[in-house]
């Protein structure tokens, strides 16, 4: 189903050729992109039984697969080459679906088209946009959470940006991941924003007893990580009203926020 509703099936059919994915583990990799991939393997899923496991049937483990995949998106997009994070939801992508090919194209599909290009780029810019937008929505979607953060001087991009790197997979329990990983390969990052206000909303009272950044961090962290309850938190995040024109025109407002604020350190 992954396959199918992220549009990863059609950007396959679309490729230039069907050993597309053959001829990418041919290519060579920039020096810079395989040193960070190499050091980020040993950080994904050490705990894993199956990741580290990996295919039966070749011996394979995970990591043999996961650097063929995050090598393959190197070579495909070389614009945006290789992110921290992204280690993450490839791996993740690939335990639930097993195949390693179907894996690339539905992570392929996930960063070139259901979320902004910039997000993963080699600078921050993309991701701060992002929060930025997500602090706008705050402010009418829940306004006492968004004056309460302002207040302790919490920026969400700066204690929270797993959420986005790694959509969500370092943040919420598996089994959660997995549910909301299903919203967004069918409708894209409406679903980030939907389910990040979500979780804010679901505890309110516990966000707004924190009064210094560290605090929020900590209890958000925790909050994340005991949010077994996928039913609870897809219904509170499909209950608000988000449309893709209110998120596109806060991206614009900040897009040029951003250009404003460069120019004038410049």
């Amino acid at each position: 189903v992954w396959f199918e509703c992220s549009g990863a099936k059609e950007m396959r059919e679309n490729a230039p050729s069907v050993s597309y994915y053959q001829n990418l583990l041919l290519m060579k990799v920039d020096e810079k992109v395989t040193d960070q991939i190499e050091l980020d393997l040993a950080r994904t899923f050490p705990e894993n039984e199956n990741y580290e496991r990996g295919n039966g049937a070749t011996g394979e483990g995970g990591n043999d697969v996961l650097r063929r995949i995050l090598f393959a998106y190197a070579r495909h997009n070389r614009t945006t080459g290789y992110c921290q994070g992204m280690n993450y939801i490839a791996a993740f992508i690939w335990i639930v679906m097993g195949d390693e090919e179907r894996a690339f194209w539905t992570f392929t599909a996930l960063l070139d088209e259901l979320l902004p290009s910039d997000v993963h780029a080699s600078d921050i810019k993309g991701t701060i946009s992002q929060y930025k937008i997500l602090h706008k929505i705050l402010d009418t979607q829940a306004p006492k959470i968004a004056k309460h953060l302002r207040a302790v001087d919490v920026d969400l991009v700066m204690i929270a940006s797993k959420w986005l790197l790694c959509l969500f997979v370092e943040s919420l329990p598996a089994s959660t991941t997995a549910r909301v990983l299903d919203c967004v390969l069918a409708e894209g990052e409406k679903v980030w924003f939907r389910v990040v206000i979500a979780m804010l909303k679901l505890y309110e009272r516990e966000i707004l007893a924190c009064d210094n950044m560290p605090d929020v961090m900590v209890a958000l962290k925790e909050l994340y990580r005991h949010q077994t309850d996928a039913d609870e938190l897809l219904n509170a995040a499909f209950s608000l009203q988000l449309s893709k024109a209110t998120i596109r025109g806060h991206r614009a407002a900040v897009q040029r926020d951003m250009v404003e604020e460069a120019e004038r350190k410049a």
